[in-house]
């Protein structure tokens, strides 16, 4: 049986967050979650290996292996986390493919808008029924489903807003497809995560500015009262009340141990960010450009800090682990992926508010969290892209392959 390998790559970013959100179950989780990380990274091969490339897009393909093989070397056999050595990896060739067959990604993503549909309504049956149980909740308040994590859980809902979006877009602005929306928003909300919190924010802010998009000058009007209010009632929660007591223990601790404001409001981050950086600026000059192993920045600030904790930030845990070549290929696919999306009857106006409001949910999230090494989110970055800024997902300007051909080719 010939498989189409495109559109089975669309069908598996797709259960990305059905995987993600039943992570916490035994057995199964891990299980599910494997089993769709090797065939995605499987078929992205597929697909690359099977059609010419541009040779910056080899360049940086070698680049890649050259410093994954380095950096394996230097970790040894002990990792602290084994799916580290896969984060940047899946980054690069995830969004290389994206944006070397982003016609192609996107015919088939709009080819397959029922089993988007479905996959959203089983997602969301899973998360409503998981309210129910126990093991959906921290002892703090704090709802997860069975991801086992709030930040976990919130990475994928950024796929399942980003689907909903679409479909909106796709049916003429239905009215109803926004129902959908209802359960993802509760959930983060009830998350208590912050940095999701503004995140899913800008992406509702977008989903708002498409329900008004024939009274634009309505949304302009009222976008600014409806954050304030959404503020209110999210701060209002009990779990953001447990979340702020939280924060105002770790500033009292901070603030004893001598650290600066921005380590409480960061939770510390900034502190460790800045020891990161200072270890890594003692390593070679080879290291430098390569990195220093998937350990380095656990080791660092299990040695230097409290804990064996990642960097919760792209930048520092990539420059720190593998090098310049790393960052600099991070940023490549990144950049390349967002320049290949043109829309061809946006206001100019419009482009540039969807391209600071795209950048603000990957950067602020890469920034203060970390967005590489979630995969369900990390997989959505495409697809949110498209849902925000593709005009030829709108149904009177819907093209075939050959005319999506025609136009890129003339």
């Amino acid at each position: 049986m010939k498989v189409n390998v495109d559109r089975a790559i669309i069908k598996f970013i797709f259960l990305f967050p059905i995987g993600t959100i039943l992570s916490n179950i035994p057995l199964l989780g891990g299980i599910v979650n494997k089993f769709l990380y090797f065939f995605l990274i499987l078929l992205l091969i597929l697909a690359l290996i099977r059609r010419p490339m541009l040779k910056t897009d080899v360049t940086a393909l070698a680049l890649l292996f050259v410093t994954f093989i380095y950096d394996c070397i230097l970790t040894g056999t002990t990792i602290y986390n084994s799916n580290e050595l896969f984060y940047l990896v899946t980054w690069v060739i995830y969004l290389i493919y994206v944006r070397s067959n982003y016609d192609l990604f996107k015919f088939y993503l709009c080819e397959e808008l029922d089993y988007v549909k479905y996959s959203i309504v089983l997602w969301e049956l899973i998360v409503g029924i998981s309210f129910i149980f126990p093991i959906s909740w921290s002892d703090g308040g704090a709802f997860y489903s069975f991801s086992g994590g709030q930040h976990r859980m919130d990475s994928a809902t950024i796929m399942i807003f980003a689907a909903i979006l679409i479909l909106y877009r796709y049916h003429n602005y239905r009215k109803k497809v926004l129902l959908f929306a209802i359960i993802p928003t509760i959930a983060v909300a009830l998350s208590g995560a912050r940095t999701y919190l503004i995140i899913v924010g800008v992406i509702l802010a977008i989903i708002y500015y498409y329900s008004n998009i024939k009274h634009v000058h309505r949304f302009w009007v009222t976008i600014i009262p409806l954050i304030v209010v959404g503020v209110i009632i999210i701060m209002s929660t009990s779990v953001m009340q447990e979340r702020m007591a939280e924060m105002a223990v770790e500033r009292a601790f901070f603030d004893s141990q001598g650290y600066n404001a921005l380590t409480g409001i960061t939770s510390g981050r900034s502190t460790f960010w800045i020891i990161d950086l200072q270890q890594y600026w003692k390593s070679s000059f080879i290291n430098k450009i390569f990195g220093n192993g998937f350990n380095f920045v656990r080791y660092v600030n299990e040695t230097y800090y409290t804990t064996a904790i990642w960097a919760h930030n792209d930048f520092i845990n990539i420059i720190c682990c593998n090098g310049i070549v790393g960052i600099f290929l991070y940023f490549y696919a990144y950049l390349k992926m967002v320049s290949r999306v043109k829309p061809y009857y946006m206001d100019r106006k419009v482009i540039i508010f969807m391209t600071i409001a795209f950048h603000i949910c990957c950067m602020f999230n890469a920034m203060f969290n970390m967005l590489y090494s979630y995969f369900a989110a990390a997989v959505a970055v495409p697809v949110l892209l498209f849902a925000m800024m593709d005009d030829t997902i709108l149904p009177e300007r819907k093209m075939t392959r050959s005319e999506l051909d025609e136009r890129d080719n003339g």
